[in-house]
């Protein structure tokens, strides 16, 4: 793959919306980090939830396109959202795993910016 865009720059689209934009302009790839709001419920047909991924898995090899990284929101400096973060991390390796992707991004802050009194131990902890 050498050229993906991000759909975060896309918020309001459809997947089908960016896998024709992406196929339009000659992309290779594209790294989700959003679908609106969700990416793994069912009960909209996403695209990458576990009943739905082998199908676009299969779309995404015809139309010539990868999911070059799929972006998490998933902040691991809080300890009391560990198991939440274990089970949205999950879905995210599972989906990547079936479309062969190689990257989860995961974050370690909740926003850009270096923060004072940051937990390190903590994000090194869930990271293990």
């Amino acid at each position: 793959m050498q050229l993906s865009f991000s759909t975060l720059a896309c918020p309001e689209y459809s997947f089908s919306d960016m896998y024709a934009m992406a196929t339009d302009l000659g992309f290779d790839g594209i790294e989700v980090r959003g679908l609106g709001r969700e990416i793994f419920d069912n009960k909209r047909n996403m695209p990458f939830a576990k009943e739905n991924v082998s199908e676009t898995a299969r779309m995404l090899s015809d139309l010539g396109l990868e999911i070059s990284c799929f972006s998490s929101d998933c902040c691991l400096r809080y300890p009391e959202l560990f198991e939440e973060n274990v089970r949205i991390i999950t879905e995210y390796i599972n989906a990547a795993r079936a479309l062969g992707t190689k990257f989860v991004r995961v974050l370690g802050d909740d926003g850009p910016e270096a923060v004072d009194g940051g937990n390190d131990e903590e994000v090194i902890r869930q990271l293990k």
